[in-house]
């Protein structure tokens, strides 16, 4: 149906790779259904992909120790909290309304009712349509946060626990990466920005954080390196002034590196490819 009902304006637009043709779909779906709907107490469309995105991370919270394979359900109370965490009025026909018939009727999102025994309930438990759609959604509110929290001028994090959730599942799993690394793409005030923070000291890195942001720091570190190879014709990437002590390194690829000035103490670099490194200077 994706195809289908996107593909000439999908070519119009130019969309390309997987990321892009997501985004694309993502957004003129939602501008479709508020269209269709008429009614303006709906949600915008910005504020559906926001409810989305906690969806998503909320799923990423149960998916820590679950082979990627399998689907991670959220129940009824997972969604009214992770609505609440953004709408403190949401009316509920609205978002029953959003939940029941848009996101159903494009396979978004399923959703099953069982019988719960022990309590002499029903509850509801819903899981994206496809695993492409989880991956996509959580790549997406990653970098909403991102976005939200590396501004030179933000004194403290929006959403700290949302990153901090999220950001294993980019380290882990190639394809939730992948999504981020594309959606990112173009987006030169947020790839300078995290130039920035890899330039900063650990401790000072997101002072309102006291959990481990280490995995955050290699996340940032990989999404740098990747868009940095990307430049046409660029064969160095440029590592100078950067602070990667304490991370873990290992298995990377750090080939014609430059890392003039950079802090890499205590840094696990087992097994890297290192082939063209300069370390003058490094620490």
């Amino acid at each position: 149906r994706m195809t289908d009902e996107t593909r000439p304006t999908t070519l119009a637009a130019q969309a390309s790779g997987e990321a892009g043709l997501y985004d694309f779909y993502v957004r003129d779906f939602f501008q479709r259904t508020m269209e269709k709907s008429g009614a303006s107490q709906l949600l915008s469309p910005a504020q559906k992909l926001r409810v989305m995105e906690l969806l998503a991370a909320q799923m990423a919270c149960h998916s820590t120790t679950r082979p990627q394979s399998n689907r991670v359900y959220v129940n009824d109370h997972d969604l009214i909290t992770v609505a609440a965490q953004t709408y403190h009025t949401l009316p509920d026909s609205d978002f029953t309304e959003y939940i029941v018939h848009d996101l159903r009727a494009y396979s978004l999102l399923n959703h099953t009712t069982l019988y719960l025994p022990q309590s002499s309930e029903y509850m509801t438990y819903y899981t994206f349509g496809h695993n492409s759609f989880e991956h996509f959604f959580q790549a997406r509110g990653f970098l909403t946060a991102l976005r939200a929290n590396l501004q030179p001028e933000a004194a403290s994090l929006d959403r700290p626990k949302e990153l901090l959730t999220l950001a294993p599942q980019l380290d882990e799993h190639e394809p939730v990466f992948d999504f981020a690394l594309g959606l990112l793409g173009g987006d030169a005030k947020t790839v300078e920005n995290i130039r920035r923070a890899l330039c900063r000291e650990p401790q000072g890195f997101y002072g309102a954080l006291t959990e481990d942001v280490n995995v955050l720091r290699r996340v940032l570190l990989k999404l740098w390196m990747r868009l940095e190879r990307r430049v046409h014709s660029r064969q160095t990437v440029d590592l100078s002034g950067f602070r990667l002590e304490q991370l873990a390194l290992s298995r990377m690829n750090l080939s014609r590196c430059l890392f003039a000035y950079a802090n890499l103490n205590s840094a696990a670099l087992m097994n890297c490819d290192l082939s063209g490194s300069d370390f003058a200077d490094a620490k």
